[in-house]
């Protein structure tokens, strides 16, 4: 069984904002996994005491857990999640199925 890993947009609103995508690759048989970046979900100091390294760590420890129960990962971004989820798909490209990226910021 495929797993699918969804890393959320740069919000307070988390893993909230992709749920719904979640709730349907689950009636569709994906085991879906969401959660919140460091930082993320709580108050305005908590996000001012995490960085993006502490962002990516949090999506990388969640793939990681989600690796150890399933062949590979279909991998989702959204927003800022869309970068943190491009450097994932490099570190694991083994294990990555497939990347999808949503809203992907640019940098110019």
């Amino acid at each position: 069984m495929y797993g699918k890993l969804s890393v959320h947009p740069w919000l307070y609103r988390g893993e909230y904002e992709i749920s719904p995508l979640a709730q349907f690759l689950e009636q569709h048989d994906y085991h879906a996994r969401t959660f919140t970046l460091k930082g993320h979900g709580g108050s305005r100091n908590d996000l001012l005491q995490s960085d993006r390294h502490d962002w990516r760590q949090s999506a990388e420890d969640q793939l990681q857990d989600l690796l150890l129960g399933s062949e590979g990962v279909h991998l989702i971004g959204f927003s800022t999640g869309a970068l943190i989820a491009s450097y994932l798909s490099v570190q694991y490209q083994d294990r990555i199925k497939s990347l999808t990226l949503l809203s992907t910021p640019s940098f110019l």
